[in-house]
């Protein structure tokens, strides 16, 4: 099996799946727990397969489903995205401003209040609704702009923060309110191009290709962001915090790494935490981030508890011919004064059998194996990013009509 070098998540040999179906009543090895009730999604690419499906490089996407019915019937579905690349499956486009360059919109996927929204690289948002129906395209960064396939939830506001991407390289931060989609923005052209970024209480971190930026949130507005040269290959931002040091940021990549940036100074501290190559990392969300002991990631053949502060990894291994698609954290309500109180759900390709499951493993117990196994009878294809979408979320976003521009550098 070839894997890309970059992200051995993606293969050479994960080709699309031909067509959307639904499958009812999946069979499931172990207990369910009976607290569990939502969807698990994974996005990717998924060509339509038609000679004019749209340009090289930015095929068709499609979003794979797997509904859990408080913890007893579990059923299946797929179905594509419905952005102008997939116009040879014959559906009438979907209504919303659209995106002259770019409409590729198969990289990331999110929750913002009770909506599902997907990304691309530069692309406009898709909603979708809870049964996966493309229902229209949403102007998130304002202005036409479009996104960087990242975004973070700011636990402290409940504000949604954004890459924004104009013409040439021009980028800006923007935030958006939940309701009335009210958006502030601040200008960040002089930067070099951002690909992840994090919030603390007082600042913002920015990912570069080999640079961490850092702003506090006060001045973010005059474009006061310190870079710092980090080195090594390509990363992902696995949390931040603030603390007595300054700014501490996980990152995985290459190797899960902790980086420590002073005030007012482009020193940074270095620390391989673990050597292992790691991607998706996740954390339990209702817990302060300078508060958080653990960190939950995937390897190529794993998934992998980290204690941050004894510096201690526990894992499950999946076996050599399976690869394990991003795992999302699942609060247990009978357990949330525990930060480890929850599940980790996530997808484990088996290649040779055309065939998925979707693991439940115990989020502070990884010795004891899966508590649960989704077995699904067809192939899922790895994707790029997922979610865990509760079971009482529907899509209210507000109509277009309320949206409103509001710029940090004016008064009003």
């Amino acid at each position: 099996m070839a894997c890309c070098a970059d992200h051995w998540f993606l293969t050479d040999d994960d080709p699309p799946v031909p067509d959307e179906t639904s499958i009812t009543s999946l069979p499931v090895t172990g207990t369910l727990p009976a607290a569990l009730s939502g969807t698990y999604l994974v996005i990717g690419s998924n060509p339509t397969g038609a000679p004019d499906a749209g340009e090289p490089g930015r095929p068709a996407a499609m979003v794979h489903a797997i509904a859990v019915d408080a913890g007893g019937t579990v059923s299946y579905r797929n179905r594509w995205i419905t952005t102008d690349a997939a116009a040879p499956l014959g559906r009438e486009p979907v209504p919303g401003p659209r995106h002259a360059d770019n409409d590729g919109v198969a990289t990331h996927l999110f929750t913002f209040g009770s909506t599902i929204l997907a990304l691309g690289d530069g692309t406009l948002a898709y909603e979708l609704t809870a049964d996966l129906a493309t229902h229209r395209l949403v102007d998130l960064g304002g202005g036409g702009r479009g996104l960087r396939p990242r975004v973070e939830l700011d636990r402290y506001s409940g504000a949604l923060h954004l890459v924004g991407v104009g013409p040439g390289s021009a980028q800006t931060h923007v935030t958006v309110a939940a309701g009335a989609m009210t958006r502030t923005t601040c200008s960040l052209d002089d930067t070099p191009r951002v690909d992840d970024l994090a919030i603390t209480r007082d600042h913002v971190v920015f990912l570069a290709d080999g640079l961490l930026g850092v702003s506090p949130r006060s001045v973010l507005h005059e474009r006061r962001v310190e870079w710092s040269t980090i080195e090594g290959g390509a990363r992902r931002l696995a949390g931040a915090h603030d603390d007595t040091r300054g700014v501490v940021v996980h990152t995985t990549g290459p190797a899960l790494e902790r980086w420590t940036l002073r005030p007012r100074s482009t020193t940074v501290e270095h620390l391989i935490v673990d050597d292992l190559p790691l991607t998706f990392p996740n954390r339990n969300p209702g817990v302060p981030a300078r508060g958080q002991r653990y960190l939950w990631t995937c390897s190529a053949h794993g998934i992998h508890r980290h204690d941050l502060v004894a510096d201690e990894r526990a894992s499950h291994a999946v076996g050599t011919d399976h690869r394990p698609a991003e795992f999302r954290f699942v609060t247990d309500p009978a357990r949330t004064g525990s930060e480890d109180g929850g599940w980790l759900v996530g997808l484990i390709h088996d290649d040779a059998h055309a065939a998925a499951d979707l693991l439940f493993l115990d989020a502070g117990c990884f010795d004891a194996g899966p508590i649960a196994t989704v077995h699904i009878p067809r192939r899922v294809p790895n994707g790029t990013h997922a979610a865990w979408i509760p079971a009482d979320c529907t899509t209210t976003l507000g109509p277009p009509a309320r949206d409103r521009l509001v710029d940090v550098r004016r008064s009003d």
